[in-house]
């Protein structure tokens, strides 16, 4: 019976000590407030340098990019680089088969011979019959059929030398060559297939040199400049740092996105760990400010007049309008007339009017992640 009586009165009493409580919470938190005293948490106000920056996106590119195709129809009779060799400015390629050129080549020698020939013999003609004409043994005409022997010869030989230089230049487009130093990306075709004119053989990068292409909006396009440096993090590469020049600018805008193109030119290394089509991304700085301040957005109060914040005097709240330079984010940039002698309340604002009693709760030196209880 003494236990259900000591139970009985603790369910009695808890609710009652609960509720007499947060009475006195509620009336600890009266008296401070309207008692004069408002409970707030300030920033302390140091002038520094910040810097406006954003990322931007972008993606490696190859410094140069060749697909390398026939310019003649022949069949191939031999391959020489795979996919991921590298090869030097000239390197042979691909052999067609030559067979038919050169047969070409040896008629066309032949005939070319020949003309000379007649040529040589026309031209011995020729001083015979002037020498007879002037004479006055041999007649006119057979002066004159001599001379036309003699331009009908040399016409031939052009026609044959011209013939023969056509067929060397066939001859030589046989031997498909690398117009670039770099490393074969793609192989299109195969030993014996026969190509036409224009059939993709291969694609070449120049990979020594690689390019990182972002683009940037119209507003930020005069953030950057050619020859400045900016650094690039590759997300394959995420623990390590690379940073080259900015070796071109778009002049003009993308009439659809209205963005501008920016190229940095990044050293590879030597096993050319920067390949083309890896993401990344750069910091850009948009603005530079020194001797600002950088205050939370929510610490800057407005009214008709303008924007405002309050400054803890001590004990007593003071208004002081402010200048803002920037917003990045949830912070503001504002210009440093505040002077550094007075924190800036950023919890607690809303509730004071100037010249209204304040009791700091906490002091911040840096802004914080949080600003609630």
């Amino acid at each position: 019976m003494k236990r259900l009586l000591l139970t009985a009165l603790l369910v009695c009493t808890l609710p009652s000590c609960a509720k007499r409580e947060a009475e006195g919470i509620d009336s600890l938190m009266k008296e401070d407030v309207y008692g004069g005293a408002i409970p707030v948490e300030t920033l302390t106000l140091v002038p520094r340098t910040f810097e406006d920056r954003f990322e931007a996106a972008g993606v490696i590119e190859a410094e140069e990019e060749v697909t390398v195709s026939a310019e003649i129809a022949h069949a191939i009779s031999k391959i020489h680089y795979e996919m991921g060799d590298k090869v030097h400015r000239g390197a042979l390629l691909v052999n067609l088969d030559d067979s038919e050129v050169r047969a070409r080549i040896r008629k066309i020698e032949a005939q070319l011979a020949r003309t000379h020939t007649q040529l040589t013999w026309a031209l011995k003609d020729l001083d015979r019959q002037e020498r007879l004409f002037a004479t006055e043994v041999a007649a006119e005409r057979a002066f004159d059929e001599a001379k036309r022997m003699v331009d009908t010869s040399r016409d031939e030989v052009a026609a044959a030398e011209a013939d023969l230089e056509i067929a060397q230049v066939e001859l030589s487009r046989c031997q498909i060559k690398s117009p670039i130093s770099g490393t074969i990306s793609q192989r299109y075709v195969a030993s014996g297939e026969y190509v036409r004119e224009g059939t993709e053989l291969y694609d070449i990068v120049a990979t020594d040199r690689v390019k990182f292409v972002f683009s940037l909006a119209e507003r930020d396009i005069t953030a950057v400049s050619r020859d400045q440096i900016l650094p690039v993090r590759i997300d394959a590469h995420d623990e390590e740092a690379f940073s080259g020049p900015i070796r071109a600018i778009s002049p003009a805008g993308s009439k659809q996105t209205r963005t501008f193109r920016v190229e940095i030119e990044i050293l590879n290394d030597n096993e050319a760990r920067l390949l083309p089509g890896m993401s990344g991304r750069t910091d850009v700085v948009r603005r530079k400010f020194a001797d600002v301040f950088l205050l939370p957005e929510e610490a800057i109060l407005r009214d008709e007049e303008g924007s405002y914040v309050y400054l803890a005097a001590d004990t007593e709240a003071k208004r002081a309008v402010v200048t803002i330079l920037s917003q990045v984010g949830d912070k503001a940039v504002v210009a440093s007339s505040l002077g550094g002698s007075l924190d800036c309340i950023i919890l607690g604002q809303s509730a004071v009017e100037p010249g209204s009693t304040i009791r700091v709760r906490r002091r911040h030196q840096d802004i914080p992640e949080v600003r609630f209880d």
